[in-house]
C-alpha cells in the first residue's frame, strides 16, 4: 500500500526529488562557464522529462489517494 508522502519538501510538492535533480543539473550548467552552451540542451531535456513524470505522478496521487492534499503542486512550489 502507498501512503501520502509527508515532511520536508513533500509538504509543498509531490515530487521534490525531481526538483532537486533539476537544481543539480542547473548547478552543472552554471559551473560549466564558457562551455554552458553545450550543457543547456541537456538541462532542457532533463527539465522536460522530469516535468512530464512529475505531472503523471501528481495525477496518480490525486486519483488514488482521496486524502491527498489538493494544494500541492507537481514539482515546483506554487508554480507547477
Amino acid at each position: 500500500t502507498y501512503g501520502v508522502p509527508r515532511g520536508g519538501w513533500f509538504e509543498a510538492v509531490s515530487c521534490p526529488h525531481y526538483l532537486a535533480e533539476i537544481l543539480l543539473y542547473l548547478g552543472l550548467v552554471l559551473t560549466a562557464g564558457p562551455d554552458a552552451a553545450t550543457t543547456v540542451p541537456m538541462l532542457a531535456a532533463v527539465v522536460a522529462n522530469l516535468a512530464l513524470a512529475a505531472r503523471r505522478n501528481h495525477a496518480w496521487y490525486l486519483k488514488h489517494m482521496p486524502d491527498y492534499p489538493k494544494d500541492r503542486c507537481a514539482m515546483i512550489p506554487k508554480i507547477f
